[in-house]
């Protein structure tokens, strides 16, 4: 099955995309991908692949690359809970390991607007977190241009803490 949503075309798995593993006899689902004008994320199977979750700890991690297969790196999204100082907060943690090279990093703010998109569409959270150090000054415009606003908080760690409302 494929939904266009604006400019972005997702496919979905559905029963004529399914497989069986020989070995266990279960239907295992194909990866869901997203594919916006210039940039394709795919979300990655668990090792497993039991589902959709990249770990055990409830993250989704989605691969981006251009849409003629240059690898971009990965998007993950980390579930949060209550936080240490009893924070909660109301969806997932949004961490990058992305290329950072001028020719490439003009399409990591498009598959943040993609992604973000694709969860707005499917009422899958109500709000992302991201966090960046002062000295990461791109992501900061990556983030800024996707969306992010400042909390005016910070972690832990030091980090910027920025949200989008989705």
């Amino acid at each position: 099955m494929t939904a266009n949503l604006a400019q972005t075309e997702t496919c979905y798995p559905d029963s004529s995309t399914a497989f069986t593993a020989p070995e266990t006899r279960q239907v295992q689902p194909v990866p869901i991908h997203i594919r916006i004008e210039r940039v394709r994320l795919d979300l990655v199977l668990s090792p497993s692949g039991a589902g959709f979750k990249a770990n055990s700890e409830s993250k989704w991690m989605w691969a981006t690359s251009t849409v003629l297969g240059t690898p971009l790196g990965f998007i993950t999204l980390n579930q949060r809970g209550a936080g240490a100082g009893g924070e909660i907060y109301f969806g997932p943690q949004l961490e990058f390991a992305c290329r950072r090279d001028d020719a490439h990093a003009r399409f990591i703010p498009e598959a943040i607007i993609g992604l973000i998109d694709w969860l707005r569409v499917h009422d899958i959270c109500m709000a992302l977190y991201a966090e960046h150090s002062r000295a990461d000054e791109q992501l900061a415009t990556w983030l800024v241009s996707a969306g992010f606003l400042y909390t005016g908080c910070h972690s832990a760690d030091g980090k910027r803490q920025m949200i989008c409302l989705i």
